[in-house]
């Protein structure tokens, strides 16, 4: 006797994430994509992720948590993944990360999948249906998280930089923007 996994057709999600430009351009990407059988049943943050599913039924939760930018959201990762173990025991979840996997997102019991932010439209919809069927699927990266976490780190302080130089930059333009003494011209020239 041979078994079969049952593909669902038309697999509602859940999709949170703080950003809401986020969330709208993954349900326009999700929508794209004809053969998907894929529906958005609702989106929202991640701190309304419990509420959203007392009055929805979903087949999978996708949370996408921009751990690079905000290392801190980890934690709230992590409350709402005990809640959701506790509540919703059978619900399997799928998170997106910036950069896929890491030991604690793969430790917890009912995150089935996760995979990177930016993968390909196609293979999202490939994952979205392993994890439904309660299956997983983690992706591995090719930089280790605290890599990640620390180049969000670094990336902020690189803009902060950069504003201070733009403003130095802006203040000499104005000195120069004055009229110059004969010797500043010779000098500077």
């Amino acid at each position: 006797m041979t078994s079969t996994t049952v593909i669902k057709s038309n697999l509602g999600i859940i999709l949170l994430d703080d950003d809401p430009i986020f969330r709208i351009g993954l349900i326009t990407l999700l929508q794209s994509v004809q053969s998907s059988e894929i529906r958005v049943i609702t989106q929202g943050k991640l701190a309304e992720g419990l509420s959203l599913l007392e009055t929805n039924n979903a087949d999978l939760l996708v949370i996408s948590v921009d751990l690079a930018t905000y290392p801190e959201k980890i934690n709230n990762l992590l409350s709402l993944a005990s809640n959701l173990e506790s509540s919703y025991p059978n619900l399997p979840l799928l998170v997106l990360t910036p950069w896929g996997v890491n030991e604690t997102i793969q430790q917890i019991n009912n995150i089935k999948g996760c995979c990177g932010r930016n993968i390909e439209v196609n293979e999202l919809v490939e994952i979205i249906k392993i994890c439904a069927r309660g299956e997983t699927y983690f992706a591995q990266t090719n930089l280790a998280p605290r890599s990640q976490i620390v180049g969000g780190w670094l990336y902020r302080q690189g803009q902060f930089g950069l504003r201070e130089i733009s403003k130095n930059i802006a203040e000499i333009e104005a000195i120069l923007a004055q009229q110059l003494s004969a010797t500043d011209l010779i000098y500077w020239s």
